[in-house]
C-alpha cells in the first residue's frame, strides 16, 4: 500500500512539474505585449501631448521644446509568426527650425529565446552619418535590466545641477549631438547640440 501511495506522489509531482514547465512557455503567434508597467519610466510631462519642455544653458540661455506623444498599436513577425505590441512614441522638436530633437519609443518584442523583452529607446537627434547617440533601456518583469549597454550614475552634475540615478548614452563618432542623458524624474536631464554644449533641463510647461 506503502509502494502505491508513493508511486501516485511521483506522479501528481511529474505532472504538476510538466504543468509548471509549459506554463513559462510563450505561444508569440498572435501575442499581444503590453507596456504600460514601463510607462512609469516616463515622467507625465513627457506623456502629455502639446506640452513644453525647457533646457538651459551654462549661459543662462532657454530652449523651449514642443512634446507629441502618440501611443498605437504595432504588427511584428519573429520566426514568421506575427504578434502585436503596444508602442509609444515621444517626439521633442526645438520650433524655431523645425527639427526633432529626441526621440522616444517604448516597444515590446521577444528575445532569441522567446520571452518578452520590453525596451524605453532615447535617442538624440538628428541622426548623424556615422550612427546615432542613444540610450537603449531594457525592462524584465518591470524593473530595469541593468546589463544593458548604457552609462549609469547615481549621481550626475551639469551645469551646476545634480540629477540622480541618470543613464548616458553618447557617440565618440559625432562632433556634435554626441551625448544624451535620462532619468525616471525629468526625462531627458541633458543632451549636447551640434557645438558640444550642454542643454539642462529646466521644468515642464505644466509644473
Amino acid at each position: 500500500m506503502k509502494i502505491i501511495n508513493l508511486f501516485v506522489v511521483l506522479l501528481i509531482a511529474f505532472f504538476v512539474s510538466c504543468s509548471s514547465e509549459k506554463s513559462d512557455v510563450v505561444n508569440i503567434n498572435g501575442a499581444h505585449i503590453k507596456t504600460e508597467d514601463i510607462l512609469n519610466y516616463i515622467p507625465k510631462g513627457l506623456r502629455e501631448n502639446n506640452n513644453y519642455v525647457y533646457f538651459k544653458n551654462n549661459a543662462g540661455e532657454e530652449k523651449k521644446l514642443l512634446i507629441k506623444y502618440a501611443n498605437n498599436v504595432v504588427e511584428l513577425v519573429k520566426d514568421n509568426e506575427k504578434y502585436t505590441t503596444d508602442q509609444g512614441i515621444i517626439k521633442i522638436y526645438d520650433e524655431t527650425n523645425n527639427i526633432a530633437i529626441s526621440e522616444i519609443i517604448v516597444l515590446g518584442s521577444f528575445n532569441a529565446d522567446g520571452k518578452i523583452i520590453k525596451t524605453l529607446k532615447i535617442t538624440l537627434m538628428p541622426l548623424g552619418a556615422l550612427g546615432s547617440c542613444f540610450i537603449l533601456i531594457k525592462f524584465s518583469n518591470g524593473e530595469v535590466d541593468f546589463t544593458s549597454p548604457n552609462g549609469y550614475s547615481g549621481s550626475v552634475t551639469f551645469n551646476g545641477n545634480t540629477f540622480h540615478n541618470v543613464f548616458i548614452g553618447n557617440s565618440v563618432h559625432q562632433s556634435g549631438f554626441n551625448e544624451i542623458s535620462y532619468n525616471k524624474t525629468e526625462g531627458i536631464v541633458s543632451f549636447k547640440d551640434q557645438n558640444s554644449d550642454y542643454w539642462v533641463f529646466d521644468r515642464f510647461d505644466n509644473q
